[in-house]
């Protein structure tokens, strides 16, 4: 059974003693079940609260809080702002009193018949009967038992103290077996304390009246539902300390006084056990409590105009000056005012209330005269008496009161949630909001800005795909934010410490905002089910290169793991998402450090986001093999099996791109420079069979002389991954040495390309830079400009910058055969080095050691953050009262502002109708402007 579904099943079966208590021509209903308006709510909480607080006053009175106490109270504490606290204390104490040795009666009993001769004619039968009874040593004990309930101001409580309860009670014990003693010599138990002072906070005395006055502050920024602000969270906070006080108490008498006294309570050996009453038999089930979430349905014409007749005051306008009704105090020592303002349909009237608070005294009542008939009276030496069995009822029923007072304010929450559900039709999870955040972005953005899916085709103008990648979060595709880039120079790639490569292709700058909602408080950081994964699928006879790393500076793109993809490879890639503290947690956590400490926090800060920027790399294999071996565009394009040869002898042999490069007239036709490059490919791949073959004649015949000579050694690894150490370097030379002999022209290229052989590449790439007019926009900068916007308009401290790093195991989907089944392989940190290898030597070919560009290249540049939220999706709608959407979007706004360069965030939205929108929830970020020290970032 759910919460809901409890709290209307108690409220239920309270309606038939309500029905019995009001009149026949009334329709109190669970609220839940009446219609009413959202300012309902707040009144229903208010009702709750002061009806919980008139019962709790009421009840104790009994324990010795009446009028005159609690007036002196309220007078000492200076209504509320000294505080007050109800205390319990309780010391217990054993002393030995003698030893004695009793005979106990075993209840064994032995017959002994005896037969007389009757020879003598005095023959009979006579029976002897005898008990057996057992030596016991008894030890008296006298157990001396004492508590004191009393109400002391501020924190000393001897001073100012002032007397509920109190009883001092005595009774001897005796115990058998050994001399240890049941209780300890002297005990003083810790004292229980409550805290008073919301209690008298939320009371007014006005003549011989006490009223409560609990009211919610509509107006304070922290009110945010009828069940979530100060007031009642307050009202909760004093009640959840009653329950546990009362809790304690009742504990106190039923387990650490009775339990513990049972076994001697019951009679001494040597007495007949005694049948005593039980405080466990102590309930308070039947006494009434007023504390119900109740609405008045429809009535009839003759009760509204009865209800219309009631005087009523408006509490706004109330002041010291203002009388209050007064009624008799024999109904309560609490009551409700008929000033209060929110006492209207459909609220129940106030003669309601005191009603109900009237049959809970009169309930209350009954049960004290039958605990008074059942237990002896406190006036007696008895330990446990009427009394003790008196403070077992109050706290139970307090109990009951603090449980029905949370049942009752968090149905107000329930209605809300269950209202909101069946408004929608369904319970919004993550995925929902995901759907409904890529509709609203339609209507938000303008065309040019609108997030776009992370899905690409691997393509030249005007060609068939060779295959595509995407990024997906649980099966979907994600959307970005994306802008295209144009840089003055190429993307710097280091595949070892003396080759980087130079991309001159596409850039494109992403922005990937996730949501995450935590629970009961707690942030999620990330989603622990979601996953996101890389996926690159390559084409029949086409092939690509995915480079993956983070973009480290300027122009610098630091590679993690590279793999070729190539004739139908499917690869998956599993991405991890590192959440780092938002701005505002990152300042709060070193705002008690050093300054030395401070430095090197700020300084870590810098670098994590800085290397944040994940980074996609994707290189077509066809046009840069084509301008490798000085061929035109398109040449390799119906050139199957020569492609394949290509890529083997560059990844698996490490052929020179030297010797299979053209080198004749650059005017000749296509064809004649395929046949060309066919002619070399053709003559290294025969010298490359003809090794193989002579390598596995040596293997054969050394295999038989090991046989003959039963001559073990190692094995020897497999022909095919010996097929380079076959080849003799000087053969190959010697055999192309002819086709190098022809007049060698170089393909257009870079400044790089141009550069002198003897010239170190670092001294030329340092000379170059410092000679560019224009610098280069360092990308990597784009975290640490968001991580300052979020912190000038991020109200909520919600955004968090993330890390994308690859995952540590990947999945490749291969068909090693053309018309064979994809088989699956896993792709752990020693396959994926040598993966990373193969690519790498493949790079080195393609671009003559980094002499050479890479043109047809795209460069994805991916931020990651994360707007997180502290609770689930109904949650923070119905707790919070925070509409998730506005606050995603604001999210998106800045991220869109700052990835697109606008100064104005005016200029992303569609129309004026989402501007007018926007500023009421986010006024600041319609006037959104860009800092001028971060024009440099902002203006890509």
């Amino acid at each position: 059974m759910n919460p809901d579904e409890y709290v209307r099943d108690r409220v239920d079966s309270a309606l038939k003693e309500v029905k019995k208590i009001l009149d026949e021509t009334r329709n109190p209903k669970f609220a839940a079940d009446v219609d009413h308006k959202y300012e309902d709510k707040f009144c229903l909480a208010e009702f709750l609260t002061n009806t919980a607080l008139a019962a709790s006053t009421n009840t104790l009175e009994r324990v010795g809080l009446d009028y005159q106490k609690l007036m002196e109270i309220v007078t000492r504490a200076s209504g509320g702002v000294r505080s007050a606290t109800l205390r319990f204390a309780a010391e217990e104490s054993c002393i030995f009193i003698r030893e004695d040795v009793v005979q106990v009666d075993s209840g064994t009993n032995r017959v002994l018949e005896l037969t007389r001769d009757s020879s003598n004619g005095e023959g009979g039968t006579s029976t002897l009967r005898t008990k057996v009874s057992t030596t016991v040593k008894e030890y008296w004990w006298k157990v001396d038992i004492g508590y004191e309930i009393f109400v002391f101001i501020g924190s000393d409580s001897n001073e100012h103290k002032m007397l509920l309860v109190d009883r001092n009670s005595s009774c001897e014990l005796v115990t058998t077996g050994t001399k240890t003693p049941p209780f300890p010599s002297t005990l003083r138990r810790l004292p229980l304390d409550l805290s008073l002072t919301w209690l008298i906070k939320n009371l007014s005395i006005k003549g011989s009246d006490c009223f409560c006055n609990f009211s919610i502050n509509r107006t304070a920024k922290s009110c945010r539902t009828p069940r979530r602000n100060d007031d009642i969270k307050a009202a909760v906070e004093f009640f959840e300390e009653l329950n546990t006080w009362c809790s304690l108490v009742e504990n106190h008498f039923k387990h650490e006084i009775e339990m513990k006294l049972s076994g001697y309570l019951r009679g001494f050996p040597t007495e007949k056990p005694a049948v005593r009453p039980t405080l466990f038999s102590v309930s308070s089930e039947r006494i009434f409590v007023p504390v119900l979430a109740l609405f008045e349905g429809p009535m009839t014409d003759e009760h509204i105009a009865q209800q219309t007749e009631q005087p009523l005051l408006d509490s706004e306008n109330q002041n010291e000056e203002t009388p209050l009704i007064s009624r008799s105090p024999s109904y309560a020592l609490a009551m409700i005012p008929q000033v209060t303002s929110y006492m209207r349909p459909p609220l129940l009237p106030i003669k309601d209330i005191d009603l109900f608070l009237k049959e809970q005294r009169r309930t209350l009542a009954e049960e004290i005269r039958s605990l008074n008939n059942m237990f002896p009276s406190s006036d007696s030496d008895e330990v446990l008496s009427s009394l003790e069995a008196l403070l077992c009822l109050l706290s139970s029923h307090l109990s009951s009161i603090a449980l029905h007072y949370f049942n009752g304010v968090d149905s107000i929450e329930g209605m809300l949630k269950s209202q909101l559900i069946d408004a929608i039709g369904k319970y919004v999870e993550p995925k929902d909001f995901s759907k409904y955040m890529q509709f609203h972005s339609t209507k938000l953005f303008k065309y040019e800005y609108l997030p776009a899916p992370f899905c690409y085709s691997v393509r030249q103008p005007e060609h068939y795909p060779d295959g595509t990648f995407t990024i997906c979060s649980n099966g979907e595709t994600i959307e970005t934010i994306c802008r295209k880039v144009t840089r003055e120079r190429g993307m710097m790639l280091p595949i070892d410490a003396a080759t980087t490569v130079e991309l001159t292709g596409d850039c494109f700058l992403h922005a990937w905002i996730t949501h995450s909602f935590g629970s009961f408080g707690i942030k999620c950081l990330p989603p622990p089910h979601d996953t996101v994964e890389l996926t690159v699928r390559a084409r029949q006879f086409s092939s690509m290169l995915i480079v993956m790393g983070k973009i480290s500076g300027p122009d610098t793109f630091e590679p993690a793991a590279a793999l070729i993809v190539q004739n139908k490879d499917e690869l998956i890639i599993p991405l991890l998402l590192e959440q780092l503290p938002t701005s505002k947690e990152f300042k709060d956590a070193i705002a008690s450090l050093s300054p030395e400490q401070q430095n090197f926090a700020k300084a870590f800060r810098s670098m994590q986001l800085e290397s944040s920027v994940f980074g996609i790399c994707i290189i077509q294999l066809k046009p840069q093999l084509e301008r490798l071996l000085g061929l035109p565009p398109d040449s390799l394009q119906k050139e199957i099996r020569l492609t394949q040869n290509l890529l083997e002898l560059f990844i698996e042999y490490q052929i020179p791109s030297d010797l299979l490069t053209y080198r004749g007239d650059a005017s000749a036709p296509t064809s004649e420079k395929l046949s060309c490059v066919k002619g070399y490919v053709s003559a290294v791949m025969a010298m490359v069979d003809e090794a193989k073959t002579k390598q596995l004649a040596d293997e054969k015949q050394e295999a038989d002389m090991r046989f003959e000579m039963n001559y073990q050694r190692p094995k020897m690894a497999a022909a095919s991954h010996m097929a380079m150490s076959m080849v003799p370097p000087m053969a190959i030379m010697s055999s192309v040495a002819k086709m190098s002999a022809l007049p060698y022209q170089e393909v257009e290229s870079s400044s790089l390309s141009r550069t002198l052989p003897n010239t170190p590449k670092v001294l030329t790439h340092l000379q170059s830079s410092i000679s560019e007019k224009v610098r280069s926009l360092d990308l990597s900068t784009i975290p640490i400009q968001l991580d300052l916007m979020f912190e000038k308009f991020d109200e909520d401290s919600a955004f968090h910058p993330t890390i994308i790093k690859p995952g540590d195991v990947w999945t490749r989907k291969r068909c090693n055969h053309l018309l064979a089944k994809a088989a699956v392989e896993h792709l752990k940190e020693k396959e994926q080095g040598h993966e990373k290898n193969k690519a790498f030597d493949l790079l080195d070919a393609l671009s003559r050691s980094g002499s050479l560009p890479i043109a047809c290249t795209e460069v994805h540049a991916i931020v990651g953050a994360a707007h997180c939220f502290d609770l689930n999706i109904m949650e923070t709608v119905v707790q919070e009262n925070i509409n998730p959407v506005d606050r995603f979007e604001r999210s998106l706004l800045i991220v869109a502002s700052t990835i697109h360069g606008i100064s104005n965030t005016r200029d992303l939205i569609r129309n004026n109708e989402q501007i007018s929108r926007i500023s009421i929830h986010s006024p600041k970020l319609v006037e959104l402007h860009a800092p001028e020290n971060n024009q440099t970032a902002l203006s890509l």
